[in-house]
């Protein structure tokens, strides 16, 4: 089982190495904009700050 497990992980670091110069900055941009999205609902008040 422990040989299974760590696959993935492999797999998904060989795609990630893999990808073409053309396809970073759409990743990036995604990337930058899922975390803007997150940052900003953080600071919301009416989002989930002080809730557990």
């Amino acid at each position: 089982m422990n040989l299974i497990l760590p696959w993935p992980r492999y797999a998904l670091l060989r795609l990630i190495i893999l990808l073409p110069d053309w396809a970073w900055p759409a990743l990036t941009a995604t990337l930058t904009r899922l975390a803007l999205a997150a940052a900003l609902k953080n600071i919301n008040p009416g989002g989930q700050i002080g809730r557990a």
